[in-house]
């Protein structure tokens, strides 16, 4: 591995400074170049131009990798829907599947042959999503379940409370009142 460039050896707020000014349309190699030599003449550092080329073709790269990471991203969000990125469960489903598809950007960059398939990732995210609804069908049923119990344990509670009421001596009226208010149950 050959050393760093002049402009990677710079501390990393001038290095986060000339990213910014890359990231702004239009630059040409000329305008950065006079634009580092604005910048780092102070510190007695001098960049050539072909440096700055070779920088600013790798910002261009790193770019596009980050552009085409965050369509992907995007792309399989939707094919997972909004409802399953909702829980926790999916939020860390998608945070996984988007570390998944840094780690390709980063090995298509770095390495052309390291990279996963983009086909590997869609079935990943076809997967997550399944896990996603099968998640959010047993969610549901469970919440059916509980409203079950809970309807029937009102029910339960009401004929106790009417029939303590009745030997208490309470009218119907009273009892039905009493039902209704403190159980939610009609009649």
């Amino acid at each position: 591995m050959g050393r760093k460039s002049t402009i990677e050896r710079l501390p990393d707020d001038l290095r986060a400074r000339i990213d910014c000014y890359l990231a702004q349309e239009g630059r040409t190699v000329d305008d950065f170049t006079r634009w580092l030599e604005d910048l780092l003449a102070p510190l007695g550092v001098v960049v050539s131009r072909s440096a700055a080329h070779r920088h600013m073709g790798k910002f261009a790269r790193v770019a596009a990798r980050l552009r085409e990471s965050r369509e992907m991203a995007t792309a399989l969000a939707r094919e997972i829907g909004e409802d399953a990125l909702k829980s926790d469960q999916g939020r860390f489903l998608t945070e996984t599947l988007h570390v998944l598809i840094n780690q390709n950007m980063m090995a298509r960059f770095e390495d052309e042959g390291g990279a996963t398939e983009t086909k590997d990732i869609a079935l990943l995210a076809k997967a997550l999503k399944d896990v996603a609804q099968a998640s959010r069908l047993d969610e549901d049923r469970i919440a059916r379940i509980r409203q079950e119990v809970a309807r029937e344990t009102r029910a339960e509670a009401a004929q106790t409370a009417e029939q303590v009421a009745r030997d208490q001596g309470l009218s119907p009226e009273a009892v039905s009142l009493f039902k209704q208010k403190l159980l939610g149950v009609q009649g």
